[in-house]
């Protein structure tokens, strides 16, 4: 869309700076969402 921003960097630092520990990796975090979104929707 016209006006969104290109490209983002997160800096994750204060995150992890409150003791937060990821408990999944990029891609079963990102099949976990889906799969959440699916079932929400009833697809």
């Amino acid at each position: 869309w016209a006006g969104d921003v290109p490209k983002t960097s997160l800096d994750v630092e204060y995150l992890f700076s409150t003791g937060f520990e990821p408990t999944m990796q990029s891609e079963a975090a990102i099949r976990h969402t889906a799969r959440a979104l699916i079932d929400e929707i009833g697809l």
